[in-house]
């Protein structure tokens, strides 16, 4: 990952911390929360305007969100580690 360490990356992705990465010209925003038993993790593609949802996954813990967004092919028909070195992780 570009200006970023792709295990903390993902060990945030854990807890929900707010993200954001730039790749092939869009910038998403990684979310994550809680609502009682139950976690949410939620992409959504910022830029260009309008956002819009890219993927939303929700299950009983944030592990199974996690691995769940790591094996599916979001990104041009590959995973998330397969296209992590050509992201750029940006402050927004």
């Amino acid at each position: 990952m570009i200006d970023g360490d792709i295990n903390e990356f993902i060990n945030d992705l854990h807890y929900g911390i707010d993200l954001y990465v730039r790749f092939n010209g869009n910038t998403y925003s990684f979310q994550g929360w809680d609502e009682g038993e139950m976690h949410t993790m939620l992409i959504l593609k910022e830029k260009p305007l309008p956002v819009e949802d890219f993927y939303k996954f929700t299950a009983k813990g944030r592990n199974e969100c996690v691995n769940e967004f790591m094996k599916a092919k979001l990104w041009d028909g590959k995973t998330f580690m397969e296209v992590e070195k050509f992201m750029t992780q940006v402050d927004c």
